[in-house]
């Protein structure tokens, strides 16, 4: 389900979705990006212009602290650009503010921890949480082919069903064939058991294979998997695309 994220700009109260970004930005040009960008639909706009089309409102009502927060609450992508423009850009903003004043410098060669950094909110005028970006390295997923459900459910002691990897982590996704929208897509830490003997084959407790079981043909279902050491986090990023692509979760996944 596509939240609504609910906040105040300037006095004002506003709500906004990931639709309703990527829909106010379908047919627009990102603008030059000096430092902060958000990605929406695979194109990476400048945060200012991106949270004021959005909204409604002109780019100078909107400050970048302000736009970065309002797509990070949302789950978009947001990035900054390379060392010497994010060096401008603090130069710009001043120094960073913390509770009980300006940050104290701390001799490196000292070892001495620094203090955490505690953003204040202009809106609310609040402190806020600690705000932290974590850059992780990219997920790659070997997909396998596209399996009929059916053909899963195969003895593989008669070897002509398909190998499913045992004992590996990953994750799966089941679509009915000939749709782009899936029906589902998990995680797990072990592939074989997973996919093959609990949602193909119903042994143990999966309640999609029920769900699919009751409400669908499934001699027209499909299933791939990948492994990957990262499941969880694979699981989220493709939850997150289908929600922007389809507006919603896969039609047997509850939550993500």
């Amino acid at each position: 389900m596509d939240h609504p994220h609910e906040f105040r700009l300037n006095g004002r109260d506003f709500r906004l979705t990931v639709m309703q970004v990527e829909n106010a930005l379908r047919k627009v040009a990102p603008g030059k990006i000096h430092v902060h960008a958000v990605e929406v639909g695979g194109v990476r706009y400048p945060v200012r212009q991106a949270l004021a089309l959005a909204l409604g409102v002109g780019q100078r009502e909107v400050s970048t602290d302000a736009a970065r927060r309002a797509f990070l609450r949302l789950g978009l992508p947001v990035s900054a650009s390379p060392t010497g423009n994010r060096k401008r850009e603090a130069d710009r903003l001043g120094p960073a503010r913390f509770q009980g004043g300006v940050r104290p410098r701390f001799p490196r060669a000292a070892g001495l921890p620094r203090p955490p950094r505690v953003e204040t909110d202009p809106d609310e005028g609040t402190p806020a949480a600690q705000v932290q970006a974590l850059e992780l390295p990219p997920i790659v997923l070997a997909w396998s082919a596209w399996t009929r459900w059916d053909d899963l459910r195969q003895d593989e002691r008669l070897r002509t069903g398909p190998r499913v990897p045992i004992g590996r982590p990953g994750v799966y996704e089941v679509i009915k064939e000939h749709h782009v929208e899936r029906l589902a897509i998990g995680r797990t830490v072990n592939l074989r058991e997973r996919v093959k003997h609990e949602l193909a084959m119903g042994n143990g407790k999966h309640a999609v294979h029920d769900a699919i079981v009751k409400g669908e043909d499934t001699s027209r279902v499909l299933i791939r998997w990948a492994v990957t050491d990262r499941p969880s986090a694979a699981e989220e990023e493709l939850h997150r695309r289908h929600l922007r692509q389809h507006g919603k979760l896969p039609k047997y996944t509850q939550r993500t």
